[in-house]
């Protein structure tokens, strides 16, 4: 179900019926925010224990990266390209105990969403 647009008009934000799922996919350009895809990769890609946030897939290219792992009980993957000046950015995350429905509709998105 979509939710709108964000307020700054930069993205949409989808849930589930039961709301367990959320996909956002938004953008920006380098103007907006004083980042590389390098340094988005880095931030993105770090493990954390104190929020429990494990990494365990990313593959940086020349103009994208995803990561792909855990924080708590949620599945995550993030993917950033970048083009033009241009940062397009999908996030999905959805809960652990549901991987075997969502792993392969996040397959499909991930190789979907395209520069």
């Amino acid at each position: 179900m979509p939710l709108g647009e964000a307020e700054n008009g930069t993205g949409q934000r989808f849930v589930t019926r039961d709301g367990q799922a959320e996909l956002r996919v938004w953008g920006f350009t380098s103007a907006m925010l004083d980042t590389t895809l390098k340094i988005e990769y880095r931030e993105a890609g770090r493990s954390d224990t104190a929020s429990h946030r494990v990494v365990t897939a990313k593959e940086l290219k020349d103009n994208a990266f995803v990561v792909s792992g855990f924080e708590g009980h949620w599945c995550f993957h993030r993917k950033m390209i970048y083009k033009d000046g241009v940062f397009k950015n999908l996030f999905l995350q959805y809960p652990r105990e549901q991987a075997a429905f969502f792993d392969p509709v996040a397959a499909r998105l991930l190789a979907a969403f395209k520069d």
